[in-house]
């Protein structure tokens, strides 16, 4: 079955085997070099988490799907006037996301060619648990970027449209990521990421409903 599948296994911070290991121990060391979408999507994920533990006092909460990081504080989609280096560094990665998620999902399938995959008419991988758990905060901070975009336009009635406008735009960027990954993903994990998107949205439209 589709569950058989040896699971892409995540391995972001492999370290090279030193000069004395023999042939067969530097072929596996040459398949566990680390993938550029790999060490972007741990960078992302640990630029978020890091504005996320720096908001002191949080009144409200919006419930992720991922088991490493359960909750995001709703005070993150909120801007300030001046911003810390680490809020710089992790909405840079949602302005610019129509240069990332392309980058990472090329390398993912650049991956995916080397491996297994099943032997239906359609090719197809199955990620193992790390790759889902990274994944996910990886939708839910595009979502929680896009809203926040989204909420910064003040002022003139012109200015908010041109930061929903904006927002819109980014927002084609996750969804040319989702259809990439339909091709390549099993179907059960293609679901966990688009209702860990969704479900975020939902979060941020039930907090203001209820506030």
């Amino acid at each position: 079955s589709c569950f058989d599948l040896p699971r892409l296994i995540l391995h972001p911070m492999i370290k090279d085997l030193t000069s004395n290991t023999n042939d067969d121990e530097s072929m596996e060391s040459n398949s566990q070099k680390t993938y550029l979408y790999e060490a972007l999507i741990v960078l992302w994920v640990q630029s978020w988490t890091a504005i996320a533990s720096s908001i002191d006092h949080c009144e409200r909460q919006l419930k992720g799907l991922s088991k490493a990081i359960p909750v995001w504080p709703f005070e993150i989609i909120l801007g300030i006037n001046n911003p810390s280096t680490d809020e710089v560094v992790a909405f840079s990665f949602v302005r610019h996301l129509a240069f990332f998620l392309p980058l990472c999902f090329k390398s993912l399938v650049l991956r995916c060619t080397n491996k297994e995959t099943s032997r239906l008419l359609i090719p197809m991988t199955f990620l193992d648990d790390s790759h889902m758990q990274i994944l996910i905060p990886i939708v839910e901070t595009t979502a929680l970027g896009i809203l926040r975009e989204a909420l910064s336009g003040s002022g003139s009635a012109s200015n908010a449209d041109q930061m929903i406008t904006k927002a819109l735009s980014i927002s084609d960027g996750i969804c040319d990521f989702f259809a990439g990954l339909l091709a390549i993903l099993h179907p059960s994990q293609m679901r966990t990421l688009l209702l860990s998107y969704f479900n975020i949205l939902q979060e941020c439209e039930s907090q203001n409903e209820s506030n």
